[in-house]
This record gives C-alpha cells, sequence and structure tokens, in this order.
C-alpha cells in the first residue's frame, strides 16, 4: 500500500481525456511504424549473407522496448511522455537517415522502404515532445513551487539522458547499420577478386600480383570500404609488394551486416590470409598487414592469436570496449566512461556480438612486430602508447603530426619511410 502511494504520483496524469487519447494513438502508431520496420529490416529482409536468426536479439529486444513505452505511455506524467518521445524521435530520425542514405547511393533495397517512413514518424515524435510540455505547461504541480521543481529537474536531467543514453544508443545504431557506398575505381594495375570467409560470407576486393614476393593485407576503417586503403595501397605497390584491399563485411560489396566495431572482422582477415597462402607470387608465407583505425585494432585481436602475419602496422588504434576505453581515457575525459558503456552494450544487442578481450591484453599475447602509428589526436596517443607497452615494443611507436589516420596524406615521405623499412625488415630479409 505505501509503495503504491509513492509510485502514483510518477505515473498519474490528469489531462483532458480527448487530449490524452489524441496523444497516446500518436505514439502508439508511430511505436507500430518503428516495429513494422525492425521486423522488415531484420527478419524479412536481412543484409545479403545472413538470415533472421542472425539478427534474433537485434529486433526482438528493440521491439519490446518499443511495445513496453507504448504500454507505459499512457499512464505517465507529462515530463516523462515528453521525454521518451523525444528519445524515441531522435533514434527513429537516425534510423530514417540510414535508410535515406541506402535510397541514395544504391537505391531502394532491403528494408529501406518502410525505413524512410522512420523520418517522419522520427520528426512527429520530436514535435510531440515539445508540444507536450507547453501545452501542459505544469498545470497538474500542486504548488508554484513544485512547478518550478519540476521544471529545474526535467532541465538538468535531459541532457544528461541525451548524452548518456540517446546519443551512445544513436551512435551505436548508426555503426551497426550504417549504409553503404559504391566503390570506385583504383588506377593500379589489379585484378578483382573474392573469397569466403568461415562464416559463409563473400567479399569482395582489389589485388595486385606481388613481384617481391611479399603480400599486405590492408585493412580499412569502421565506417569505410577499399576505397580508403588506394593510397595506402599504392605506396605498397610501387614497392613491389602484392597488396589485397577488400571491402569488410557489410561495406562496399561484400556481404554481410556493417560491423563499425570491428567486433566480427577476424574472419575476414582470416579469410583474405587463407587467399594469400594460396598465391603463387607470395613466396614462404611472407604475408603482413596494415590496418587503419578499426582496422588497427582488428590485427592487433587477429596478431594475437596467429602466427602467420610476419609484421603489422596498426595506424590509428583506439578503443573497442569499454574496458579500453577506461584505459586511454583521464582525468575529465572519465565522465565519459559511461557514454562509452552504453554504446558498446547497445552495440552488442545490434550485432549479437561482444568486443572480446581488451586491447592492451591481446597486445600482450603478441608474437608479431607491430609497428603503431599514432595521430594527435590525444585518445589515439594514449591507447597506442599503451598497446605498444603491453606488446613489450615501446620502440615501434611513430606519433605523427596529422589528424586520424592522415599520416601518409599530411608526411608522405616521413610515412613512407617509416612503413616500407618495417615491412622490409620484417618480409624482405
Amino acid at each position: 500500500m505505501a509503495a503504491t502511494a509513492l509510485i502514483e504520483p510518477l505515473v498519474r496524469t490528469r489531462v483532458r481525456p480527448g487530449v490524452r487519447v489524441s496523444e497516446s494513438r500518436s505514439f502508439r502508431a508511430a511505436i507500430a511504424l518503428i516495429a513494422l520496420h525492425i521486423v522488415d529490416d531484420e527478419f524479412l529482409q536481412p543484409p545479403p549473407g545472413t538470415v533472421a536468426r542472425d539478427h534474433l536479439l537485434a529486433g526482438l529486444l528493440p521491439i519490446g522496448v518499443a511495445l513496453a513505452a507504448a504500454c507505459m505511455y499512457p499512464r505517465l506524467r507529462a515530463g516523462l511522455r515528453a521525454g521518451i518521445a523525444l528519445s524515441f524521435g531522435i533514434l527513429t530520425v537516425v534510423a530514417g537517415m540510414i535508410a535515406l542514405g541506402t535510397a541514395s547511393a544504391d537505391g531502394l533495397s532491403g528494408g529501406d522502404g518502410s525505413g524512410l517512413l522512420l523520418l517522419p514518424t522520427g520528426l512527429a515524435l520530436i514535435a510531440m515532445a515539445a508540444w507536450i510540455p507547453w501545452h501542459e505547461r505544469g498545470q497538474h504541480a500542486e504548488t508554484a513551487r513544485r512547478r518550478w521543481f519540476n521544471r529545474a529537474v526535467a532541465i538538468a536531467v535531459t541532457p544528461l539522458v541525451l548524452f548518456y543514453v540517446v546519443m551512445p544508443v544513436g551512435a551505436a545504431l548508426w555503426a551497426t547499420h550504417k549504409f553503404r557506398t559504391a566503390v570506385g575505381s583504383f588506377t593500379i594495375p589489379h585484378q578483382d577478386v573474392s573469397f569466403r570467409t568461415s562464416d559463409g560470407l563473400l567479399l569482395s576486393g582489389w589485388y595486385v600480383t606481388s613481384h617481391n614476393g611479399a603480400a599486405i593485407i590492408i585493412v580499412h576503417g569502421g565506417g569505410g570500404d577499399r576505397d580508403g586503403d588506394r593510397t595506402h595501397a599504392a605506396m605498397l605497390a610501387r614497392a613491389g609488394y602484392g597488396v589485397l584491399l577488400y571491402d569488410a563485411r557489410g561495406r562496399g560489396q561484400s556481404q554481410g551486416a556493417p560491423d563499425a566495431y570491428g567486433w566480427t572482422w577476424g574472419h575476414d582477415v582470416d579469410a583474405a590470409i587463407a587467399w594469400l597462402e594460396r598465391r603463387r607470387d607470395v613466396k614462404d608465407g611472407r604475408i603482413g598487414a596494415l590496418g587503419l583505425s578499426t582496422g588497427a585494432d582488428v590485427l592487433i585481436e587477429v596478431a594475437a592469436r596467429r602466427h602467420d602475419i610476419r609484421a603489422v602496422v596498426a595506424d590509428g588504434a583506439t578503443t573497442r570496449s569499454t574496458s579500453d576505453a577506461a584505459k586511454v581515457v583521464h582525468g575529465g575525459g572519465l565522465l565519459s566512461i559511461p557514454f562509452w558503456w552504453m554504446q558498446y552494450t547497445a552495440a552488442e544487442t545490434f550485432e549479437g556480438a561482444s568486443p572480446g578481450p581488451p586491447l592492451a591484453t591481446l597486445a600482450a599475447r603478441l608474437h608479431t612486430r607491430i609497428l603503431f602509428i599514432a595521430s594527435n589526436w590525444s585518445v589515439e596517443r594514449n591507447a597506442s602508447a599503451i598497446y605498444a607497452r603491453a606488446a613489450n615494443q615501446p620502440g615501434d611507436l611513430w606519433e605523427v603530426d596529422s589528424g586520424h589516420t592522415q599520416g601518409l596524406d599530411g608526411h608522405p615521405y616521413q610515412y613512407t619511410e617509416h612503413v616500407l623499412s618495417f615491412f622490409a625488415t620484417s618480409l624482405l630479409h
């Protein structure tokens, strides 16, 4: 009885019945459209190379949360209703932008048709979130002091919820569903190639034949594809190396669902190594790898469990789990830890995968020589230094005065000298 008395003020709302029915119906209609898109995108038309059972958690959990919000919505006070409408509205707009990006880049495919409906739905929810407090205007607060107290709480809490819940979930949604873009051309003589991963996905790429008996695998960043590797590939090809650059799963022309965190990309690198090992122009297993951003993180993980990559360049390694972030950030940056936790937790739900051991732990298991390249970004410099020390290779850390993975563009001579001399020592001598 006492518990009921405490909870009731939070969920009881006195508004005109006509307004309540209209508002509730509008919110529930929006939830129905969101659930429809999730079913369409995850179960009826999943990404190429995947089936509905691969997306059970990614589909069922968000639908469950949305339906719970729809059931509770009519019983909540105005401030909570506005907050829920705003949160769902922002995330729905993100999903709608993903569908719009896909349709613009490659035409309507998969669940993009239902996804385009999310843009007006999300904007309507945001408008509803703005309308509710204006319409209510604290009319149900018992006193003026209580009214201003409620407003102060809303002003304080709303930014925290947006930063620590809505923004990281939106970032995870974008990272695990980002649309593909068309793959361009490559001027260096090459052949179009494809190879299949151990979990059944067909990956597409380009291969430049080796002229010195060694080959380099290039692993691109999380949100990109092989297009972003062309400058690095040209540098290596001019030095005589065979170069395999490919689209990771869910990117470019490769099958699979997007994974900007690289948690599932180990299968892709394994398949790339197996493909190179069958090449006659690659002698005595002389295979190296160069990773950019997420690709650098992935190569730390792969090199920690394999002994057949003879040299790795990790350009732009950062973090891919809350444990990594906790080791890297300092001072005021520690306030961002809940943000990272929420983002990675949401990503685990959307992907049905996990980040695995911390990168520092993996670096300590390395049997491969690895060159860490760090830009001016403080997170990257801290992370690369930690991983280099863990690998007991602190001398193999080069801090370049450039932006994230922009060392070759900003300092082409120095970058080329560092990378080529590193690979030559490990692969040619």
